[in-house]
């Protein structure tokens, strides 16, 4: 997890074989996040066209930490009416 901004974190998600998907995760209360996943197409043009890079079965494929940032702010700028619930459990 990596701050973004206020109450934003950013999350990645790594599967074997599969590339890195990323998500913002906006705390609502102790240890409870929304996780909304970042979208390119919350970006301007200008933004997508200096950030995507074309690969096999993706619209938009980031390579750099920039990239990443600039659209988890655009993510995080627009409103969402659905997302995931995130609970951060003790370990026992």
């Amino acid at each position: 997890m990596h701050t973004l901004g206020g109450p934003d974190l950013i999350v990645q998600s790594i599967r074997p074989g599969l590339p890195a998907e990323y998500a913002i995760a906006r705390k609502l209360a102790e240890a409870t996040y929304l996780v909304i996943a970042i979208d390119e197409t919350d970006a301007d043009e200008a933004t997508r066209a200096r950030f995507c890079g074309k690969g096999i079965g993706a619209s938009c494929r980031v390579a750099v930490r920039d990239a990443v940032l600039a659209f988890a702010h655009a993510t995080a700028a627009k409103p969402h009416q659905a997302g995931g619930l995130a609970v951060l459990l003790a370990d026992q």
